[in-house]
């Protein structure tokens, strides 16, 4: 079910109180010190969001580019992966209570940086809108339409666009990405926010929804790993030190490369020319 403006609010209202009655106490903690004494890393994982991470419903594995460079995160942290199920939308409040030590795959929106931290940038992403046939906003403003309904998951950096840049058309959110899909499929929605990796993977699979604008002006943001805010910087640097090493390695790219081509069938080639990575 979509969320109301009234649930909505009251839904915002409920997670900064949660937020400020947990901030006090955990800041004191060093997750550095619990990875290595425990020799775990937990990492948050959102079991339907190819191509950065989906889960195997057989076997219970985890497959996408944020698991790989998760591992690879672990090893050179010389420690083992435990992985927490959770949503783009909880994120920053399981790693504020503790239930996670870092989540890859993380936009740094303003809203988030006021409670959590974050890493240099993993990937550079782009925001899209995969629409229904016969919508073609070439521009964020043409999507910002009274006659438009836009889908987005609550929570998400696909939500806080819809929440700068749509004051006119109609935005349904949703508790998840695969609900905010159904109501595109079923004409409930005329378009859904996504950045362009999960919107190439979507399309991959189910080309009958629409197609894939990039608007302009293009909307950017930095892909980073969600960490919690303390004092300790320790984990901080570590994982900065990774992610230099993987993105001149090219172990990052190639990640992005080998999930989309095994889990859609799209090679980087087939991106919009607009894309880089």
């Amino acid at each position: 079910m979509p969320l109301t403006r009234r649930h909505f609010a009251a839904s915002a209202i409920a997670a900064l109180a949660s937020t400020a009655v947990i901030a006090t106490p955990i800041e004191q903690a060093s997750s550095f010190e619990r990875i290595r004494r425990t020799g775990r890393l937990r990492l948050g994982v959102v079991p339907g969001a190819s191509p950065y991470s989906v889960k195997d419903l057989a076997t219970g594995d985890y497959r996408g580019f944020c698991v790989d460079l998760g591992r690879d995160l672990a090893r050179h942290l010389r420690v083992e992966v435990t992985w927490v199920e959770t949503r783009w939308g909880n994120a920053a409040l399981d790693l504020q209570s503790d239930k996670i030590d870092a989540h890859l795959g993380l936009a740094p929106t303003p809203q988030r940086r006021q409670s959590i931290a974050f890493t240099d940038a993993l990937v550079d992403n782009v925001y899209t809108v995969v629409a229904r046939q016969g919508v073609n906003p070439r521009r964020w403003a043409d999507l910002d339409r009274p006659e438009l309904t836009v889908a987005v998951d609550l929570g998400s950096s696909h939500d806080q666009i819809a929440a700068r840049l749509l004051t006119h058309a109609r935005v349904l959110r949703f508790e998840s990405l695969t609900e905010a899909t159904l109501a595109v499929g079923s004409g409930r929605a005329d378009a859904q926010i996504l950045a362009v990796l999960s919107a190439s993977v979507l399309l991959a699979k189910r080309p009958e929804l629409g197609h894939l604008v990039v608007p302009t002006p293009l909307e950017a943001l930095p892909t980073c790993i969600g960490l919690r805010r303390q004092e300790d910087p320790r984990l901080v640097i570590a994982v900065n030190e990774w992610i230099a090493e993987a993105r001149a390695a090219g172990r990052v790219r190639s990640a992005i490369g080998a999930n989309l081509r095994a889990l859609a069938g799209v090679s980087l080639s087939d991106l919009p020319p607009q894309i880089r990575f």
